[in-house]
């Protein structure tokens, strides 16, 4: 499942990268959550995916009408992919390996891609753990241990256990830190966590100028420029992502929660 506003050039390349996957062993069923109307509707439609139209704001009830139709699908996982997620093809699988039907499961660490710098830039952030920083914008390094959202994989029965309500409040921000309380406090769920490494995946956030949190907000274990980013990206099948001239703009309402 993923999410859709005001990002299109963005949007056209995420929903296109994930279309034509064939996966042995898994069906996928896509579906994406819009708030422009036929604008959004068609970028969705055209990409192979099902569509659904929400109100943009509050952002937790946009992710929480996207839930409720996937509920309808009667899947055995749900994989939540922003708009500017890219995951590499085996992630579904090593995910739902992974991931016990009454679990939940994150990633601990990311990768995030910088389009709108003179020189393009490949962060490596190593997690919350280890990024316990003063100083930098209010929310992105509250708690620790907090896993990302990007990615996350929710199994069968632990959706069945909170009645399919991950979200209960009108919130803007904050949404991955509200669905783990949610969790927690209504199923006494804890999320688990594991590294890229760990799930022999590759995943990535691209920024592009319409997110909520920027480049600069993260304190990166390490930093790629120039060739060696194309040579990561054309490694997992993303490189085409560079060569987007118009990834957005900067939104004054909400954005869509990355």
């Amino acid at each position: 499942m993923t999410t859709l506003w005001r990002r299109h050039a963005l949007e056209r390349f995420v929903l296109g990268y994930y279309r034509d996957w064939e996966l042995p062993g898994i069906e996928l069923l896509r579906v994406a959550v819009g708030s422009e109307g036929k604008a959004s509707k068609g970028r969705a439609i055209d990409n192979g995916w099902t569509y659904v139209e929400a109100a943009n704001c509050p952002l937790s009830m946009k992710h929480q009408a996207g839930f409720d139709a996937v509920r309808e699908l009667d899947p055995d996982y749900v994989v939540l992919i922003n708009s500017d997620d890219l995951l590499s093809k085996n992630y579904f699988a090593a995910v739902t390996g992974a991931c016990a039907p009454d679990d939940v499961l994150a990633l601990a660490d990311l990768w995030f891609l910088d389009l709108r710098s003179s020189l393009v830039a490949l962060g490596y952030f190593p997690g919350y753990r280890q990024t316990k920083v003063k100083g930098v914008r209010s929310g992105v390094f509250e708690r620790d241990n907090l896993t990302l959202g990007a990615g996350r994989c929710f199994g069968r029965v632990a959706l069945d256990e909170v009645d399919w309500q991950l979200w209960v409040e009108d919130i803007d921000r904050g949404l991955d830190g509200s669905c783990a309380d949610r969790l927690l406090a209504a199923a006494g769920k804890q999320i688990q966590a594991h590294s890229m490494s760990e799930l022999g995946v590759f995943a990535m956030d691209v920024k592009s100028g319409v997110n909520l949190w920027n480049f600069k907000d993260y304190k990166y274990g390490s930093v790629l420029r120039g060739g060696a980013v194309e040579s990561v990206l054309a490694s997992h099948g993303m490189a085409g992502i560079l060569r987007i001239s118009d990834c957005g703009f900067r939104n004054e309402l909400c954005g869509d929660g990355t």
